[in-house]
């Protein structure tokens, strides 16, 4: 089995040739994460031209079909991925605006179902081949075998998404991030 040595141009818990840890790697003692003992970033710096592509995404028009904000949300707030996911889903910005999440799923790692009630844009800088379940279960998407994911995907605005669970089938983690817009009636 071959080993990566990076996530979309970033280290996977490698050092340096001088032995000292890699830029962009951080420490799995709370300010990291660690997968199968290797050390993976956390958003940073070098992480730049992934916001760059996201801010450039913010200026785009809405999908036809009119206000994602037009429509109510129905499911309870305990299945807000925050709240229902939290082990994939970190908090980096919060407002009365707007939520930025830095989504993350381990190698072999499935996610509870959860939500997302807002609009959104995310960015994939850290792809993975993934298995989709919707609301009741049932696989609806698994990315080819014969697919390599690349390693930057989007950014894609996407509206509030129903109850859903991303399971990764890949060797190497699944890392975004993704900006949501909250809409002004619906702010808990």
């Amino acid at each position: 089995m071959r080993r990566s040595t990076s996530v979309a141009g970033y280290p996977i818990g490698r050092s340096g040739s001088n032995g000292k840890k890699s830029p962009g790697t951080t420490i799995a003692n709370g300010s990291g994460w660690s997968f199968a003992n290797k050390e993976v970033p956390m958003f940073s710096s070098r992480s730049i031209p992934a916001l760059v592509s996201l801010l450039v995404a913010l200026t785009v028009p809405a999908r036809a079909g009119g206000d994602p904000c037009d429509v109510r949300w129905s499911l309870p707030i305990e299945l807000d991925a925050v709240a229902a996911a939290p082990k994939s889903h970190n908090v980096l910005f919060e407002n009365d605006k707007l939520r930025v999440l830095e989504v993350v799923i381990a190698p072999g790692e499935k996610e509870p179902p959860h939500s997302h009630r807002w609009p959104s844009v995310m960015m994939v800088d850290g792809a993975a081949r993934i298995r989709y379940y919707n609301a009741d279960g049932k696989q609806v998407f698994e990315t080819p075998k014969d697919r390599k994911p690349t390693a930057t995907v989007g950014p894609e605005q996407m509206g509030p998404e129903g109850l859903h669970a991303v399971e990764n089938i890949d060797t190497v983690p699944f890392h975004a991030i993704r900006v949501e817009f909250k809409c002004p009636t619906d702010v808990p």
